[in-house]
């Protein structure tokens, strides 16, 4: 026998003399409505056990306000694990007097990426972490251009306003030291002005292509940003009067005289003319696309977006509100299997579906050693991520990672995927293998009980009857591998083809 089937067989069999079993861990066999399954696979980053038990327990309209409510409780052991990764606990002048990031910066860069898969992965702020990944890929900055900075956009520039507005998001990411640094905003000046983020603004940001801008709408937005960098000994953002164009500016039907006389003139100047173009109906309706596109339908119906775009603009632009919108429309629910998962959702939603830990520690880093994170398994979960393409902000232009099914549907894409799905399933080592004595407690121990237990746990629904027949047919060729106990072996054998379909691919 392989290393790995023994390994799971001393997994099963020690699951099965377990005398107790902790009923509050057992997915209840009710059937699940469609809106759980559609809430669960499109909001949040998989369902799990306790996530389904949640859902069912408060419903939809509860279950939104809980996980949109900025004072929603963090899982303490989260919290806590948290806690002991030191670049994420640090101000941006003290990180980088601090060893060893003061010599290492990537250090920063990984903690940043490492702990942001873990939040998806075990927080339970699930809708959060969701929002946080989107306006990531919204207005990004990639890890590359200067982790230090990044950390700090991290935590002030995205995750203290996506529970807010648009607009005061799109502020704040606009006159952070890291956009600044990442679209050349340092080297805007009345003298030599440098258009990329006046461009980005209203390519990417607000607008698009959809609205026909101007030439000199580029050039002007790029004047209202000059002379605003930010000072190095303090990361402080400031505006230079000296370095910022003065004068009157229009940009698609906005206007001010632009002073430019002082650093509150020029802020000033800047929030205007964001505010404005952010709170456009041509900016509700991107917005609005741009979420249902991530949530919904890589082509969400016009029904949809108008009713999205119509609760923007009467909320100045809510985060909150307009997910609202999207989450009890009828399309939500119709739309369930329509988004292909990207890597790392599809990665993270096996692991939440099988309640299944990382095997191992989840170490901060030892400055000691030259191996930074050592032996801690987050980082190899971050490899796999980095395998996949998909790892955490590390999309190298302004329009953020695709989510489209297109861009993730490549053969050796696929390959991992498969590869991924049966190590989590319980064949590799980085995993803990999943408890199948509690997840298929009290089921039948035949074929048919076991593969529609099985696809419940993780989609929440029974597969088709000429589905479930290839499972099973393929199944039956390693019955005979697991003589300990064969149900558990079965619900094994029946998992890893179940995360290998093209339904576990999707949302």
């Amino acid at each position: 026998k392989s290393t790995a089937t023994a390994r799971v067989e001393r997994s099963l069999a020690y699951s099965s003399t377990a005398i107790v079993f902790e009923m509050k861990k057992v997915i209840p066999m009710a059937v699940p409505t469609a809106i759980e399954n559609a809430a669960l696979a499109k909001l949040t980053y998989g369902g799990s056990p306790k996530s389904r038990l949640e859902f069912r327990k408060l419903g939809l309209a509860k279950w939104l306000d809980d996980q949109l409510d900025p004072k929603k409780a963090e899982d303490p052991w989260v919290t806590a694990t948290l806690k002991n990764f030191k670049a994420l606990n640090l101000d941006q002048v003290t990180l980088q007097n601090t060893f060893p990031y003061s010599v290492r910066s990537g250090l920063v860069a990984d903690e940043l990426a490492m702990t942001t898969l873990f939040r998806r992965l075990y927080s339970t702020r699930q809708l959060y972490e969701n929002l946080v990944e989107f306006f990531q890929d919204y207005v990004p900055v990639p890890l590359f251009s200067d982790s230090i900075k990044r950390m700090s956009y991290d935590k002030t520039a995205i995750r203290a306003h996506v529970l807010g507005t648009y607009p005061e998001l799109l502020y704040a990411t606009a006159m952070h030291p890291a956009m600044l640094n990442f679209l050349s905003g340092y080297a805007n000046t009345k003298e030599h002005p440098n258009e990329n983020y006046g461009r980005e603004l209203l390519e990417l940001f607000t607008v698009t292509t959809a609205t026909p801008y101007t030439q000199d709408d580029v050039v002007n937005a790029a004047r209202v940003f000059s002379g605003i960098s930010w000072r190095d000994d303090q990361f402080i953002t400031t505006a230079w009067t000296g370095n910022h164009w003065s004068g009157p500016v229009k940009v698609l039907g906005w206007s001010d005289p632009n002073p430019g006389n002082s650093p509150e003139a020029i802020f000033a100047t800047a929030r205007s003319l964001v505010n404005y173009l952010a709170l456009l109906p041509e900016t509700a309706k991107a917005f609005s696309t741009r979420m249902a596109r991530r949530f919904v339908a890589d082509t969400p119906s016009d029904a949809l977006v108008a009713a999205m775009s119509k609760t923007y603009l009467a909320t100045s632009g809510s985060i909150p509100a307009v997910v609202k919108t999207m989450a009890n429309h009828k399309d939500f629910v119709a739309s369930i299997g329509k988004k292909l998962k990207r890597p790392t959702e599809h990665l993270i939603s096996t692991m939440r579906a099988l309640d299944v830990k990382l095997d191992g520690s989840i170490n901060y880093g030892d400055a000691t050693r030259d191996d930074y994170f050592h032996d801690s398994n987050l980082s190899w979960f971050y490899w796999y991520a980095i395998q996949q393409g998909h790892s955490p902000f590390n999309w190298p232009t302004p329009d953020g990672f695709p989510d489209t099914e297109a861009a993730w549907t490549t053969m050796s894409a696929q390959v991992l995927r498969w590869k991924n799905g049966a190590e989590i399933a319980g064949y590799g080592q980085l995993f803990q293998v999943p408890d199948y004595a509690v997840l298929f407690k009290g089921v039948k121990n035949d074929w048919n009980s076991i593969v529609d237990a099985a696809s419940m746990l993780l989609m929440g629904r029974k597969l088709p009857a000429a589905q479930k027949a290839k499972i099973i047919a393929a199944a039956q060729v390693s019955d005979a591998a697991y003589a300990t106990n064969k149900l558990l072996g079965r619900a094994h054998a029946v998992t890893v083809l179940i995360v290998s379909t093209e339904d576990w691919n999707r949302r």
